[in-house]
């Protein structure tokens, strides 16, 4: 399923008006791949993606975590280690800061 993230006329479906927001296609219609890769693109009259995939996921952002245990070294130099969990990766990455 698609959602319309900028406003459009179909000129495909006798000019039915999309709003922001609106699912695409509506309810009854069918389209084909090429068209939907068209509205996705900026490769269309309004140069600017028209639709987007509604189950697509955003990349989040990376937020620094709080560590999760600090180790001073033999040199007195403090080391932090934590972990992260990523969707993405589907598992835990681990880092070490020195």
């Amino acid at each position: 399923m698609y959602r319309v993230v900028k406003f459009f006329t179909d000129l495909q479906d006798n000019n039915h008006a999309y709003n922001v927001g609106d699912e695409f296609p509506r309810e009854g219609m069918s389209v084909d791949i090429d068209r939907i890769n068209l509205l996705l693109s900026g490769n269309n009259r309004q140069g600017t993606p028209l639709i987007k995939e509604e189950n697509a996921v955003e990349t989040p952002k990376e937020e620094i975590e709080e560590p999760k245990e600090e180790v001073i070294d033999p040199e007195g130099n403090r080391r932090f280690s934590f972990r992260h969990d990523h969707e993405r990766d589907q598992g835990t990455c681990h880092r070490t800061w020195l």
